[in-house]
């Protein structure tokens, strides 16, 4: 993914299309796009969480250390807690 479609993604998404172009264009390095394969682990329940998430296609399940799950659409985003 390059970071035009990074821009515009985040430019079209609810959370950052308050945001200017200028200060869009500054958050843009801080995006590093990633792909999984179905069922591939992203991180486990219990380590810190240093990171946002944005779903850009497909969907994401997070389970808790019980297994209770929640699925991320695409355009959700998790990860956000761990940043507070």
């Amino acid at each position: 993914m390059d970071s035009k479609t990074i821009f515009s993604f985040l430019h079209d998404h609810f959370l950052f299309k308050f945001l200017s172009d200028e200060e869009l264009g500054q958050l843009l390095p801080l995006f590093n796009p990633i792909s999984l394969e179905e069922g591939e682990v992203l991180y486990r329940a219990g380590f810190p969480g240093r990171n946002f998430f944005l779903v850009v296609s497909g969907k994401m399940l997070i389970k808790d250390e019980n297994q209770n799950g929640v699925i991320i659409n695409s355009r959700g985003h998790f990860g956000d807690r761990e940043l507070h």
